[in-house]
């Protein structure tokens, strides 16, 4: 028995192993990171509208943000905002919405991200006529 052939046969298979549980942990971490964007479970809803031209990021003010949130009706205080880029505001609420205004124009949009849920999901397909029956038993 030559045993540096058996230990040259073994580290390549064994390599081989370890590149290949490399790449299946490198797609489910994408796949996990970027659930959103193909789960059907979750559901993004946004809904545009336009608001009075704000001030820029540099002279933006909580009177402007107030502002903001009376013309668009919202009643719901904010629980943070950001400035994602020099022209764009987030404001965030709970629940996963959010409100993205563009400066510049003043072109606002809420957008509401939610995990449906398996309740949700089963009287969605129950009132479409589909679903499980309840059987009497026998």
């Amino acid at each position: 028995m030559n045993w540096r052939r058996l230990n040259r046969a073994v580290h390549r298979d064994v390599g081989y192993l370890c590149a290949g549980l490399t790449v299946v942990y490198a797609l489910t971490g994408v796949l996990l990171n970027h659930l959103h964007d193909w789960n059907p479970h979750w559901k993004r809803e946004a809904v545009a509208a336009q608001v009075a031209a704000p001030p820029p990021a540099g002279r933006f003010a909580d009177a402007d943000l107030a502002r903001i949130l009376a013309e668009l009706g919202e009643r719901e205080k904010p629980i943070g905002t950001f400035f994602r880029s020099p022209v764009e505001l987030r404001i965030y609420f709970d629940g996963g919405r959010f409100l993205a205004v563009d400066l510049p124009t003043g072109r606002a949009t809420v957008t509401a991200e939610a995990d449906v849920s398996v309740a949700q999901l089963t009287a969605a397909v129950e009132a479409q006529g589909y679903g499980a029956r309840e059987v009497a038993p026998t």
